[in-house]
């Protein structure tokens, strides 16, 4: 923190050391309530990266609730059929749903 304590320096350090698909492109965001960033990685190894926070609203709150992490592993397959079922979604309704297509079908995430 600097010395009014109204910004926030973090610096992250994560280990990515086993995909669960070959060509997978780890996908890393971190929240807080009033902002996301994202790191997307394609290799293996120790990643460290830092996020500077100068709203003094979002500092409070990292120091209230925390960072978020989420993260998920996704190839170029996945990343496509994601995309265009995103798109379908802006066209109304609860999205395109196909049973001629189950790819692009409303359906659970399939989480292992």
């Amino acid at each position: 923190m600097d010395e009014a304590q109204t910004q926030l320096r973090v610096e992250i350090t994560l280990g990515l050391w086993a995909k669960e698909k070959a060509f997978c492109l780890e996908h890393l965001q971190i929240s807080t309530a009033f902002s996301d960033h994202y790191n997307f990685y394609g290799k293996m190894g120790t990643k460290t990266f830092t996020i500077d926070f100068t709203d003094l609203e979002e500092v409070i709150d990292i120091h209230t609730d925390g960072l978020k992490f989420f993260t998920y592993c996704a190839d170029s397959f996945d990343l496509l059929s994601s995309t265009i079922e995103t798109a379908f979604l802006w066209l109304g309704g609860s999205g395109y749903t196909s049973n001629h297509f189950p790819v692009f079908g409303s359906r659970p995430t399939d989480y292992q």
